[in-house]
């Protein structure tokens, strides 16, 4: 007697499912996947008839297969709910997806995908948001460091994202556009009048983050990356956070929808230096992953989840950081002083003396004198060089550059 699999929710003969122990028929596997969005999705906000009226959601949309998948459950609730109650639904859903210029060139206009989702997915408002708008309204400050890690800066010219992010590496550019992209979608929320911004991030890409802060000197960050929180009365949410990447393959697959899928060309081989921190954690996850320890990823994952920010510098006084916005808990240039040598060998030739010089009358000429604007480790570790950031006209006023 041949051995046959069957669906353990409905007894029919299932297709294969990767990653999970248990086989589902699709039918019900789509059921176990919606069943996690609809989770994230509990709260009286989202419910037909609430007392607070129609929700906006803002999908953060990459063209990923997990943006699109994310899109797609939601997408199904919404139409459930009208189909159930009469035409009335509980949300509506907004689409933004930010135009990341030239530096990340995708093979196919997100423009032009977005005319193919809109007849799918009719009901949706979907929109792309150039990422040089966060420029608006700003002034461009040149940030550096000194020896003695205090913070130097200079009035900087006209600049766009493209050109700003050309002049530092790749490390901190994925960091730096991070902390960007978070400033827009926010600042979006509020144009679009939405009351949650849906982050579509696997469990993978969780651990992944999780990790990558760590390395990147952002810890103290984790909690609010990986939680799902309320920042400015916005509720920000990881519904697919239960999930897989591969189980988010498989759903766009049984769905038909994998072809919609908008994702970069670039194929990432051996581990060099052109290759970002995350994209190095990515690539390390991957093969814990197909080593057969895939446990290893909703454990970073669920510990990450119980972090909390430092309890023990909560009776000092804080301060935000003046790139990122981080809280700053601790003095950076008082323990990175401790933990390093600054100091080079002895020079012996004249003409090495003659380079010093050169070297510090332009540091000088450079940057203004040093000033106390608050900067976190995390963004000290991203100014490895000096880093074009746009500053509000308000903050900028707080310190003198003349």
């Amino acid at each position: 007697m041949s051995d046959i699999t069957i669906c353990i929710k409905c007894n029919e003969t299932p297709s294969t499912i990767v990653n999970r122990k248990e086989a589902m028929c699709d039918s019900c596997y789509n059921r176990f996947a919606r069943g996690k969005l609809r989770k994230a999705l509990s709260l009286d906000i989202y419910k037909v008839n609430s007392r607070y009226g129609i929700h906006r959601i803002l999908v953060s949309y990459s063209g990923s297969k997990a943006s699109l998948a994310t899109l797609d459950m939601l997408y199904d609730l919404m139409i459930e709910q009208k189909n159930r109650n009469n035409g009335k639904k509980g949300f509506e859903i907004v689409v933004v997806n930010i135009d990341e210029f030239e530096r990340n060139s995708l093979p196919q206009s997100m423009t032009s995908k977005f005319d193919e989702l809109k007849s799918k997915y009719e009901e949706v408002s979907f929109n792309v948001v150039n990422i040089n708008d966060f420029l608006d309204g700003k002034k461009l400050i040149d940030y550096g460091l000194d020896k003695q890690f205090n913070i130097v800066i200079k009035k900087s010219d006209k600049l766009t994202m493209d050109q700003i992010f050309q002049s530092i590496d790749k490390s901190s550019q994925e960091d730096l556009t991070e902390i960007l992209y978070d400033n827009i979608l926010l600042d979006v929320c509020k144009k679009f009048q939405c009351g949650t911004i849906m982050y579509c991030e696997t469990m993978n890409k969780l651990a992944s983050e999780s990790l990558s802060l760590i390395i990147k000197g952002r810890g103290t960050k984790i909690p609010e990356k990986i939680n799902d929180t309320t920042i400015e009365d916005i509720h920000i949410i990881h519904p697919i956070r239960d999930l897989y990447t591969k189980e988010i393959e498989y759903y766009n697959n049984i769905n038909g929808i994998s072809d919609l899928v908008v994702e970069s060309n670039r194929v990432i081989s051996n581990i060099n230096k052109n290759m970002s921190v995350k994209e190095i954690v990515d690539r390390y996850l991957r093969n814990v992953e197909q080593s057969g320890y895939s446990s290893t990823i909703p454990t970073v994952v669920k510990i990450s989840e119980k972090l909390v920010a430092p309890s023990k510098f909560s009776g000092n006084d804080t301060s935000k950081c003046n790139i990122c916005g981080d809280t700053i808990y601790q003095d950076c240039k008082t323990w990175l002083s401790k933990i390093t040598v600054n100091d080079s060998a002895p020079l012996t030739e004249e003409i090495e003396h003659e380079y010093l010089k050169m070297f510090q009358d332009q540091e000088i000429n450079e940057f203004d004198k040093s000033t106390d604007i608050p900067i976190c480790y995390g963004c000290m570790v991203a100014m490895n060089k000096p880093v074009t950031w746009p500053t509000d006209e308000d903050i900028i006023n707080e310190y003198s550059l003349e």
